[in-house]
This record gives structure tokens, sequence and C-alpha cells, in this order.
């Protein structure tokens, strides 16, 4: 099933998607994109479960939403591994990757560690018992750091 919208509606409904997608992101034009995408697929795949009460636009913007809170963009994760086990364009040793580690807050390398190992947002943030905006903003924070530390 195609779920690109066509038309006038269409062009207004994804733009107003795509808007809501870029502020839930902050404005990262690449995962708004991929947030869409989700949204857009979830809609797809779950089409029975639109409550015809609501408006359209508000059951998607609350799937959007649901996507938002409970996935780490796989974006973050690929640049995470690559950051933490590869850097730019080179390989690091056990000692290197301790090292850019250490460098990290205690709560970064937890969450750090724990995306690696293949833990979800949601399973991160009941475990450490904080919040899934605490969680993404850990991962973004220790993504900045570990670019600067390689870059340095």
């Amino acid at each position: 099933m195609n779920t690109t919208p066509h038309g006038a509606d269409n062009d207004d409904l994804y733009n107003a998607l795509y808007a809501y997608a870029l502020k839930l992101t902050r404005y990262n034009s690449t995962q708004a994109k991929e947030l869409l995408h989700e949204t857009l697929s979830q809609i797809t795949h779950n089409a029975t479960a639109h409550n015809s009460i609501d408006s359209f636009m508000t059951y998607a913007g609350s799937v959007m939403r649901h996507a938002n809170e409970t996935t780490i963009h796989y974006a973050d994760i690929h640049e995470l591994h690559r950051l933490c086990y590869h850097g730019p364009g080179t390989s690091y040793s056990p000692r290197e990757i301790i090292h850019g580690m250490s460098l990290l807050t205690p709560h970064q390398a937890t969450v750090v560690t724990l995306i690696l190992k293949g833990y979800s947002t949601t399973e991160i943030a009941r475990a450490t018992a904080h919040s899934i905006q605490w969680v993404k903003t850990n991962t973004i924070k220790a993504i900045q750091r570990l670019r600067n530390i390689h870059t340095h």
C-alpha cells in the first residue's frame, strides 16, 4: 500500500505531519523524515485503529508522539556505534574505547552502553528510573561529546 498522500487535502495533512515531526525532533530534517515515515507506516499497518470521534490529525499526532517517545532513531545508534568502536575512519583499541567512555558523564556512559547492548529507549528509561526524554537527552549529549573527542 502506498503511504504517500496525493491531492490538495492530503498534501496539507502530509505537510502538517511533517511540520509536527520537525517540532518533535527539534528541527532535525533527517529524523523528522524518519519519524514521518514510521508514523505513516504504523497508521497504514493498523488502519482500523482510528476512532472516528477524533479527527484524523489528532490520531496521527498521537501515533507520531508515541513513535517518537518509544524509539531512538537508528541514525543515532549507528553514530554511537561508529564513534565508540570505529571513530571517523579509524578502529580503536579496547583501551581507547574505555578512555572515550570514561570522558562521558556516568549517565551518558550508562545510556550509551545500554543502547549498544540493544536496549530500547523505554527499557533504558524504566531501568534507570528516568524519563524517555532524559534518555534521549543523554544520548544526544554523548554523541556530541564523542564527536568532540574524536575531532580533537
